[in-house]
């Protein structure tokens, strides 16, 4: 990837760093940023289960995206209302593996496999396959706008991939 695609992806004060197994945006800036204290204690706006979490969840836009595990034990990526917290959709995959995954807009990437990320388009309730992609090795997918960002070995060296989804 070129200095100008770089720049065009990252603000100056961050840049695309692969972390272990996720591309993060990680850096440190001259610039001083100030951190406000929390005024009020958060409010328990709705709760969601039985569920054992296996991801921070993502918050698009009105949609949440949680990882992890139903009742059964079968790994679930489940969509929720962000207002009422009402189930949108519960989209099962056979992964050995605990999922990692990535919003933006209407498209979700996931990694199923330790070789392979899926990317979606969320349709109402269900996910529509757009694409997948599959490495020996690929790292966490991270969606930004159009672009699928992800970390993979190519030739026992790390690249990072980015993949056009328009």
């Amino acid at each position: 990837m070129n200095r100008r695609a770089l720049r065009r992806l990252a603000p100056l004060a961050a840049w695309l760093v692969c972390a272990g197994l996720v591309p993060t945006r990680a850096g440190t800036s001259p610039a001083r940023h100030d951190v406000l204290p929390l005024v009020l204690e958060p409010e328990t706006r709705w709760s969601f289960g039985p569920f054992a979490f296996e991801s921070e969840p993502e918050v698009e836009g009105g949609t949440v995206f949680v990882a992890g595990r139903d009742p059964t034990g079968r790994r679930a990526l489940v969509v929720l209302d962000a207002e009422r917290g009402r189930v949108q959709s519960r989209t099962l995959f056979p992964s050995p593996v605990p999922l990692v995954f990535s919003a933006s807009g209407e498209r979700v990437a996931v990694r199923t496999a330790a070789g392979r990320v899926d990317v979606f388009r969320v349709r109402g309730t269900r996910f529509v396959t757009e694409r997948a992609l599959t490495e020996p090795w690929i790292s966490a997918p991270r969606l930004e706008d159009e672009e699928l960002l992800a970390c993979a070995l190519f030739r026992r060296r790390r690249v990072v991939q980015v993949d056009k989804l328009v």
